[in-house]
């Protein structure tokens, strides 16, 4: 059996899950979710299997998140077919039933855990010394010295970058021109790719922003920021 540090609750729901399969092959596919912890999942049926250390999407109803893959079931094995997968958005959680309490040890397999929640996340090193909100938003980006312009769709929000979920993500370190749709608000800004994760999207890091354009995205900040607040 894989290790586990923290307490799981056993969720036979079925999800639906994308990324890139072992082969570099792009995979869309509904699996069924064994147990979920705070900070993870086990799935089982997956046809196509990735490999550990790829994010992938995952979508239970109406809420999504990226995670990181954690283990492969080997083929002969009980867990064949199966992946333990670790949210890498700080604090996000989708299933529709309480999470269990978390409770690390000094266990080599609760420092495994430890270790990767400490990882920078999948939008950036300075996710989580920074407001960042959902944003469920619109962009339209542009690669500086091309002409066709991408449609995404504004994933999370912060001060200092976006992450944007499109299935063609733009290679990292690529230059960007971005018009964004936010919280009922139109801005512009220029930026630069940090992660690509193909299938999923990429996290851009803003690069220029006029006073004009950051008066905006603070107000689109603070919109999306409301609810939170007054929970």
């Amino acid at each position: 059996m894989y290790p586990r540090s923290e307490p799981r609750i056993a969720k036979e729901t079925p999800v639906r899950v994308f990324g890139l399969d072992s082969a570099g092959r792009p995979f869309n596919q509904v699996a069924t979710a064994q147990d979920v912890s705070s900070h993870g999942a086990r799935l089982a049926g997956m046809k196509s299997l990735p490999k550990a250390g790829e994010i992938v999407g995952l979508r239970e109803g109406g809420e999504k998140a990226r995670y990181r893959v954690v283990w492969v079931g080997r083929p002969g094995t009980p867990q064949e077919k199966q992946i333990g997968l670790f949210c890498v958005e700080q604090g996000k959680y989708i299933w529709d039933i309480a999470p269990p309490e978390v409770e690390f040890t000094n266990a080599p397999e609760a420092r495994l855990q430890s270790t990767l929640l400490r990882m920078p996340s999948a939008s950036g090193g300075n996710r989580r010394r920074e407001l960042r909100v959902d944003a469920n938003g619109g962009a339209q980006v542009r690669a500086i010295g091309t002409r066709w312009p991408l449609w995404t769709v504004l994933y999370d929000l912060s001060m200092s970058g976006c992450y944007l979920e499109t299935p063609t993500p733009f290679e990292a370190g690529t230059r960007l021109e971005l018009n964004l749709h936010a919280a009922g608000l139109q801005f512009q800004a220029r930026g630069e790719v940090t992660a690509r994760h193909p299938l999923v999207g990429m996290a851009v890091q803003f690069t220029d922003l006029t006073p004009l354009n950051k008066q905006r995205l603070e107000q689109a900040m603070a919109i999306l920021a409301e609810p939170a607040v007054k929970a």
